[in-house]
């Protein structure tokens, strides 16, 4: 697997450039920079480290060799933030630990776990109300795995949710901005893994959806203007589409009534409206829209008529255009495209195939 550049045409579609011609160069975990996309890589001699491209071969390079040798740093987490690069490494030295580079400069920005590896198991990364957040394991000696964060300046605990150490920590993940607002998901060692947000510096549960230590199993959070939207396990709906704002969590539409649930996966903001894949009882999985409301959330097309599933998956939106994945009686599995209009939640959708 290596680096490639397409214009959607079979002609434009060529080698970026091989990064390790003798191993697999795996590129992942693209980022936008200013006109650098940036990538973590693995180069010749170097193992896996930080590249960056500008579209072409000549400027398709090694942006750091962080740590000396064949073991490589393993970046991870690459979130831009005031105009620079973010991302944990491993310098061999240090443990993983937070990064930063201008595309010039590349330096550690701080040694959060004097003592091993502040990189956790359940690590996420996310700018909110001017700050980087992120989730790392603590100071020398504490194992927890709790909420940091960087304000420009200095690298700070943001909160610490389960400080029983034998605990591990609140373990945050899915960081998700939604117009100032950051939620994520953590575990007070009381409530399960449950959906909390960070408001004004302090942060609180939201709600407890699954009551007691049980965790409700929030997946999928997507903000869409000023709302949270999730998919979340109850005792009674099974897993259905919920929504958070204002503090408050609740859900949006019982689409598929009883302990099961309608499974909702795949939510994307389609210009500021929820589309997602959902099953009901007369038609299977199919392309779903909402807008917040019971009255709003509906089925966009049935694509495998009947009951049977189109199981819309692998949602993907380019300009005005969302690709996925289907499968219908008469293509079976192919791309399939939504064109979304002015009037996309009241004008008939129109789907086609390639």
């Amino acid at each position: 697997v290596e680096l490639w550049l397409t214009d959607g045409t079979p002609a434009g579609t060529t080698l970026l450039k091989d990064l390790a011609p003798t191993l697999d160069g795996s590129p992942q975990e693209f980022v936008r920079l200013g006109d650098t996309v940036f990538f973590s890589g693995i180069f010749s001699g170097t193992g896996r480290e930080l590249g960056s491209t500008q579209g072409t071969g000549p400027s398709t390079a090694l942006v750091a060799d962080i740590r000396l040798g064949v073991s490589g740093s393993n970046p991870e987490r690459l979130t831009v933030y005031n105009n620079q690069l973010y991302f944990f490494a491993d310098d061999g030295l240090t443990g993983g630990e937070l990064w930063r580079t201008d595309g010039a400069t590349t330096q550690r920005l701080s040694d959060i776990n004097t003592a091993g590896d502040a990189v956790g198991t359940d690590d996420d990364m996310a700018v909110s109300s001017g700050r980087l957040y992120f989730s790392a394991n603590g100071l020398a000696g504490d194992d927890n795995n709790e909420l940091w964060q960087y304000d420009g300046v200095t690298v700070t605990l943001a909160a610490e949710i389960n400080p029983v150490i034998a605990n591990g920590g609140s373990l945050p993940q899915q960081l998700t901005d939604v117009a100032g607002t950051l939620y994520f998901v953590a575990d007070d060692g009381a409530s399960g893994y449950e959906l909390w947000q960070m408001v004004g510096g302090v942060a609180s549960l939201v709600a407890d959806i699954a009551p007691g230590p049980a965790s409700s199993g929030i997946t999928d959070l997507v903000a869409v203007g000023g709302t949270l939207y999730f998919t979340a396990i109850d005792a009674t709906h099974g897993r259905e589409l919920w929504k958070a704002t204002g503090g408050a969590a609740s859900l949006v539409k019982d689409i598929y009534p009883g302990i099961t649930g309608s499974l909702p996966a795949y939510l994307v903001n389609v210009q500021g409206t929820l589309v997602f894949a959902a099953a009901d009882i007369l038609t299977g999985k199919e392309l779903w829209q909402s807008d917040g409301t019971l009255a709003g959330t509906q089925r966009i097309q049935n694509i495998a008529l009947g009951p049977l599933n189109s199981n819309p998956s692998e949602m993907t939106l380019v300009r005005d255009r969302l690709y996925f994945r289907a499968f219908s009686q008469t293509a079976g599995w192919e791309l399939w495209g939504l064109h979304v209009g002015i009037d996309f939640v009241l004008a008939p959708v129109v789907l086609w195939t390639p």
